[in-house]
């Protein structure tokens, strides 16, 4: 649950990126996964230093910042908060393997990764139907969808405390 929170907000910000902030869009999107990317190498042993649950909220959080620096989007704000990002995703995907893999039999594995995936891509449908409801009675006032998608990443990083 708290992935799909959490993944509705950002999977439907990252939808818009390119479109509202147009060059700074693809810039901030090309840092996310650059950092992303090569964050991986470190983010085992961060996991393994924090723990599963802490590793997933202090990803979590990474993401929700990215959605608020989308309010008031200005470079020196949106460029700093998608490196950031990029090294906190490294952080909640590995945090996320090694819960499934600790929670799960070696029968039980595939189901559960299974179950995972199935839920967590229902944000994408979601998120986007919402964004197309909300988006016409916003118009000129896009930092309102930012806004409410951080009240979803909140309700997400929330769920990685239980």
């Amino acid at each position: 649950v708290g992935f799909f929170l959490l993944f509705f907000a950002f999977n439907t910000t990252q939808n818009f990126e390119t479109t509202l902030n147009e060059g700074l869009g693809y810039w901030s999107l090309s840092l996310v996964y650059l950092f992303f990317s090569s964050f991986n190498v470190f983010s085992s042993r961060i996991v393994q230093l924090l723990g599963d649950r802490a590793a997933l909220l202090v990803g979590g959080l990474m993401y929700l910042q990215f959605i608020a620096a989308n309010i008031y989007p200005t470079p020196l704000l949106l460029l700093p908060s998608s490196a950031l990002l990029g090294c906190g995703a490294a952080v909640i995907w590995t945090a996320q393997g090694a819960v499934i893999a600790k929670n799960s039999t070696p029968t039980s594995l595939g189901k559960n990764n299974g179950t995972f995936w199935s839920i967590f891509m229902c944000n994408a449908v979601f998120g986007n139907i919402f964004a197309a409801t909300i988006l016409p009675h916003i118009r000129g006032s896009e930092y309102i969808l930012f806004v409410l998608l951080c009240g979803f990443g909140v309700l997400g990083c929330v769920c990685f405390l239980s």
